[in-house]
């Protein structure tokens, strides 16, 4: 399939905890172009400025006629091989399923 990828713009970048701000009309126009059969994967976390309530942690849910997946922060896996894999195979299965 194709992977498409808009990053978020934040300022500053909110580990520490700071004021933070995201251009979500322009992230969710670039999703409402997407083909309706894609899955939109936000990594970490969906922030509150998207407007997409409802969305948890591996739990795929449909928005605006998208499919749209939170997944655990992939940063955080790399040192972790085997729950890397594990989300990978999620995904993977949950592509195949659907």
């Amino acid at each position: 399939g194709t992977n498409a990828f808009w990053p978020l713009n934040v300022y500053p970048y909110p580990q520490d905890g700071g004021e933070h701000s995201i251009d979500a009309s322009m992230f969710m126009s670039g999703i409402d172009v997407l083909d309706p059969d894609m899955i939109v994967l936000m990594c970490g976390r969906a922030p509150a400025e998207l407007g997409l309530k409802g969305l948890g942690l591996l739990r795929p849910t449909i928005i605006r006629g998208r499919y749209f997946i939170v997944t655990p922060l992939v940063d955080d896996l790399i040192l972790q091989p085997r729950r890397y894999v594990q989300l990978v195979t999620f995904l993977k299965g949950l592509l195949a399923g659907r």
